[in-house]
């Protein structure tokens, strides 16, 4: 993010431009195979602090002209206002924004966040209750991977002061704190269950003058559990089709023998035979389409093997 004057631009001043460049670099989750954490515990897909916690840098030379390392413990969501207050951008007030700034911080002041609870959940789809999921707040963390019915005794609490590594689970000895942060903790996933774009999910449009073609890929596809690694599963993905001849392509994690494809867009099934010598990707052209709001649902039929695709590209070429 860059802020600075038009006549800069004009004339291309590179050390200006240097100078007051906000950049942010930080990476979305812990490492996804075993390596250095640092000493803590889980990898990418767990909600324990080595799957959560990562490294945030932030350099804006005209602003901060020294070094500093800062340990309050910050999230992604306090990037918007944060850029908003440095660039004089209105936040917008008919919604709730989640994220605090974090210009007190880097000026060097003190911020009272010891009581700022942060939530975690991790999933390929809809949040499930105490499975996967963390709450922490001050020095405390509570971490559910248990049953929907779970007693407080079935919960990991740590005290990441003390226990960066968790590696010492608390519930018994803090059994009131694990109670009040679960008190927190459910009124987070209730929030979490009822908001608008879980409840009622955006459907992907395609066929726009935006984006075309339109990719399908198994992250945000609906079905079976576990899609995201199996071949052999039911998927698709809900979509707002608009009318036009498309052409359509199948990409798979393995190359696929000879078959039948199918595509499924509501009331409209379209099939074709494919001769394939051990192909990944397959190709259906000219294949009309009409207005549609409902599911999608490609495959292919391999002998008895119902193959979904890793990914589905829809061009519409008229």
């Amino acid at each position: 993010m860059a802020h600075f004057h038009p006549e800069q631009v004009a004339h291309f001043d590179p050390e200006y431009l240097t100078d007051n460049t906000l950049l942010i670099f930080l990476t979305d989750n812990g490492p996804q195979q075993q390596r250095y954490v640092g000493g803590m515990k889980g990898l990418k897909t767990t909600v324990y602090r080595g799957g959560v916690r990562v490294p945030m840098l932030l350099r804006y030379p005209s602003k901060f002209k020294e070094s500093k390392r800062i340990k309050t413990t910050a999230t992604h969501m306090d990037i918007l206002p944060t850029i908003a207050s440095f660039t004089d951008t209105q936040i917008p007030n008919d919604r709730k924004i989640d994220g605090e700034k974090l210009n007190p911080l880097l000026e060097g002041k003190e911020v009272d966040w010891a009581n700022r609870p942060l939530f975690f959940s991790w999933t390929r789809r809809y949040p499930e209750l105490y499975q996967n999921i963390a709450l922490q707040k001050g020095d405390y963390r509570l971490v559910g991977m248990t049953d929907y019915d779970a007693k407080i005794e079935d919960f990991e609490l740590y005290n990441i002061s003390n226990d960066p590594g968790e590696s010492s689970n608390l519930v018994h000895q803090e059994k009131q704190m694990a109670e009040e942060l679960k008190i927190e903790f459910d009124a987070q996933y209730k929030e979490l269950i009822i908001s608008e774009h879980l409840v009622n999910k955006p459907m992907i449009e395609i066929g726009t003058p935006f984006e075309n073609p339109t990719y399908l890929n198994r992250n945000d596809a609906g079905g079976q559990k576990g899609i995201w690694a199996e071949d052999e599963a039911f998927g698709l993905w809900h979509v707002k089709i608009h009318k036009g001849t498309y052409n359509v392509k199948f990409k798979f994690l393995h190359p696929v023998e000879n078959g039948t494809a199918f595509l499924e867009a509501g009331p409209q099934v379209i099939r074709k035979a494919i001769s394939s010598n051990e192909a990944d990707l397959i190709e259906l052209s000219n294949v009309h389409l009409n207005d549609m709001e409902g599911d999608l649902i490609p495959y292919y039929m391999e002998n008895k093997r119902r193959i979904f695709p890793f990914w589905v590209e829809l061009e519409k070429v008229n």
